[in-house]
């Protein structure tokens, strides 16, 4: 009877643990409602809004989460480094993604974000130096294969660059971009 009694306590907070669980979003959501200074529920927070194209409101949560945190966070700044890119805010985006990089330097996503702005700058050889990095610290990674081509044709290295354009395609044979 005493089991059943501890049961009977248990379910409710069960039943809302599961209805919490029921999305990513609603879990962090409720996660920043108990604890607003979670700096990690900000983040996959606005990681996710990122992945809807809410830049804005993912940015206003990444700050948030870089401001509460206790330390540095070097996926907040890749987090950030993103949504600048998309946004085309460029000098934000390349500061973001250094900022992560003096904190974990082997971060592939960190390097092809960097290697990204750099070629929307115009610098071809900065981008083709971090995407050969990006291409160090995750080998057969498709996106950076296609940035070392786009920036290697910048570079008028076309031969080059056509064989990264088959590199990607060999890694991802649907990446998008390297198939047009």
């Amino acid at each position: 009877v005493a089991m059943l009694a501890v049961a009977a306590v248990s379910v409710p907070p069960l039943e809302r643990r599961i209805r919490e669980w029921h999305s990513s979003r609603e879990l962090f959501t409720v996660e920043l409602a108990r604890d607003p200074v979670r700096y990690w529920a900000r983040q996959m927070l606005g990681e996710m809004l990122a992945t809807d194209g809410s830049y804005s409101e993912e940015e206003a949560e990444l700050l948030r989460a870089r401001r509460d945190a206790l330390t540095t966070h070097y996926r907040i700044d890749v987090a950030l480094c993103y949504v600048y890119l998309n946004e085309n805010r460029l000098d934000a985006a390349v500061s973001s993604c250094r900022l992560a990089l003096a904190e974990f330097p082997v971060d592939p996503r960190a390097w092809v974000n960097l290697a990204n702005a750099y070629l929307l700058e115009g610098h071809d050889d900065d981008a083709l130096a971090a995407a050969t990095n990006a291409s160090r610290y995750k080998p057969h990674y498709a996106e950076a294969a296609y940035i070392r081509a786009a920036a290697l044709h910048g570079l008028g290295r076309d031969d080059e660059a056509r064989a990264a354009v088959n590199e990607a395609l060999q890694y991802d044979p649907a990446h998008a971009r390297a198939r047009r």
